[in-house]
Order: C-alpha cells, then sequence, then structure tokens
C-alpha cells in the first residue's frame, strides 16, 4: 500500500473531513488515515429522545484501499453515560480493502443505502450492535481478530458474510434478518453466538467451520436453513424453531450437537454421517 507523508496525510484528512461535513460524496483512495475518524462530530447533532441524539451524514462514504490508524467511530456516549449520539448514513457506507489498526464503532448506526465491510481487516473490537442496514450489507471476505458485537442488529435485507473469519467471539444474538442471510465458509476460532437470531428469509452456513463454541438457542429459521459439510466443535440449537426442513447433510460434530426441545414444522433432518451419539434430541 502506498504510503504518504504527514503534509499530505493532514490534507487529505482536511478535505474529506470537510467534504463529509457539507453532505458531499467521498471517496478516498490508498491513503493512510493517521487520525481518529469521528462521524458524529462531522455533523450538527439532534434530539430524537431525552438521551438520544442523530448526526446525519448525507453524503456517500466510500473508502478503497485505506488505512485507519486511529478509532473509526459514529457512536459516541457523553462522559456522564447518559446521553448517545448515533450516525445516520444518508448514503452508502463503503469500506473495500481496508485496515482498522484500533477499534471500530457503529452501534446504533443506520445505513439507508449500501453498508459494504468486504475484504477489510480489523485488528482490535469491531461494533455494530443495534445498527440498522437498510440495505445490502456486505462483510465478505473481511477477517476480524477483535471481539465482534453485532447483537440486535436489524439487516433488512441481505446479508453477506461470505468466507469471513472471526478470530475472537463474534455475537449475533437478537439479529434480525429480514432475507437471505449468507455465511458459507465462514470461520469462528472462539465461540459464535446466534441465539434468539430471527432468519426470516434463508440461512445458508454451508462449509462453515466453528473451532468453539456455535450457540444458535431460540433462533427461528422461517427459509432454509443449510449447514451442509459445516464443522462444528460443539453446537447447541435448543428450542429453535425450523420452518423447513433443516439440512446437515456431511456436517462433522466434534463433540457435540444439542437439538433438544427443536420444533420441525415440515419435518427432521437426515443425520446421516454424524456420529448418534453426538446428537442430543427429544
Amino acid at each position: 500500500m502506498p504510503q504518504s507523508s504527514s503534509s499530505s496525510n493532514a490534507g487529505v484528512d482536511a478535505d474529506f473531513r470537510e467534504q463529509i461535513s457539507k453532505g458531499k460524496d467521498v471517496f478516498v483512495e490508498q491513503k493512510e488515515i493517521k487520525g481518529d475518524l469521528n462521524f458524529t462530530e462531522l455533523a450538527s447533532a439532534y434530539t430524537i429522545t431525552p438521551g438520544a441524539r442523530r448526526v446525519e451524514i448525507g453524503g456517500g462514504i466510500t473508502f478503497y484501499k485505506c488505512q485507519f490508524k486511529g478509532k473509526v467511530s459514529a457512536y459516541q456516549t457523553d462522559k456522564a453515560g447518559i446521553e448517545n449520539t448515533a450516525t445516520v448514513f444518508a448514503k452508502n457506507l463503503t469500506f473495500i480493502e481496508c485496515t482498522f489498526e484500533e477499534e471500530v464503532n457503529f452501534r446504533a448506526c443506520s445505513v439507508q443505502d449500501l453498508a459494504c465491510f468486504s475484504d477489510c481487516f480489523f485488528l482490535k473490537k469491531a461494533v455494530f450492535e443495534e445498527a440498522d442496514f437498510a440495505h445490502y450489507a456486505v462483510f465478505a471476505k473481511s477477517q476480524f481478530k477483535g471481539e465482534v458485537r453485532f447483537q440486535n442488529a436489524f439487516f433488512r435485507k441481505k446479508a453477506d458474510f461470505l468466507r469471513a473469519e472471526f478470530l475472537e467471539r463474534v455475537n449475533f444474538q437478537g439479529t434480525a434478518f429480514t432475507l437471505d442471510a449468507q455465511f458459507g465458509a465462514m470461520k469462528s476460532n472462539k465461540s459464535a453466538d446466534f441465539a434468539t437470531a430471527q432468519f426470516g428469509g434463508h440461512a445458508f452456513f454451508n462449509y462453515a467451520e466453528y473451532s468453539g463454541q456455535a450457540a444458535f438457542d431460540e433462533t427461528w429459521f422461517k427459509g432454509r436453513a443449510e449447514f451442509i459439510q459445516t464443522k462444528f466443535g460443539t453446537a447447541s440449537f435448543k428450542n429453535s424453531h425450523f420452518f423447513s426442513t433443516p439440512r446437515f447433510d456431511k456436517a462433522e460434530v466434534q463433540t457435540k450437537l444439542d437439538m433438544m426441545g427443536c420444533r420441525y414444522l415440515d419435518g427432521k433432518p437426515n443425520w446421516e454421517g454424524i456420529e448418534k451419539g453426538k446428537i442430543l434430541q427429544d
């Protein structure tokens, strides 16, 4: 990746920050961003309820092959911990082949157009909990080295996590996926929590690998639920609902697969290829 001088970086920072604050579309390519980037400081905040404020970014945001040395945030809480400010992105929010060296925080943010974090490297914690993705959301082929939080996020259209890799804990607890969710060939090296998630469309976890704990307890699968050739360490689907017959064809289970209390509205899955002693079911 090309390196820029300090003076050049300062100019680039000032330029795109000013464009963002004026609601213009921004495209930044192959730049090193040295300072923190806080979207809540780039537009005036307005109050929506007591204790909750919003900042609206009117232009499209695109960073391509950029390296962020500081924190990237679109959510902020005041020093007293009483009032929070989140960001509404009226257009696209796009980061392609970018590296984030510090924490990334998009908690409670809303993205009205494409949200894209594909082929990115997150070296510290990444927070997207309570985020609202109104359009296509892409996290394909990204690698997360720190903890990842998507609890109670809302994906209104398709969600793409194809070949994403999570080295630490990843949490999708309570997340709603309105349309198809693609988690094919994803890798979770520690724990992945999808408990109480709602899959309104098809859910694809084919060829995924869960080296640690995978939790899908009390999850609703209203479309197809596919775990074809998925590799599980320990997995739990306790009390989950399957509206169509789930597929676990050629899945591998190292320790156990807990299916106690599950409800199958269209028939139970075929467990061929999985050791019966590793499956717990009613």
